[in-house]
């Protein structure tokens, strides 16, 4: 059975590809569908077996103390 979504290293690096708000460039609605498809397909052809971080499952939390 296929993964659903992509794991954090692959949406890192989708984020870290998108153009930001001030740059002229933007993306189409089509090349971004096109990015998107090319890292699903991407992640299809990974290992079951490999391990995935979950990061929807809650975890401890790490609250620092405010003075």
């Amino acid at each position: 059975m296929p993964r659903k979504g992509l794991s954090v290293p692959e949406a890192l690096e989708v984020f870290h590809h998108l153009h930001s708000d001030i740059e002229t460039n933007e993306l189409s609605l089509s090349e971004a569908e096109y990015i998107m498809s090319e890292k699903s397909s991407l992640s299809e052809n990974t290992d079951i077996d490999e391990e995935v971080d979950d990061i929807s499952v809650p975890g401890p939390s790490r609250i620092s103390k405010v003075t």
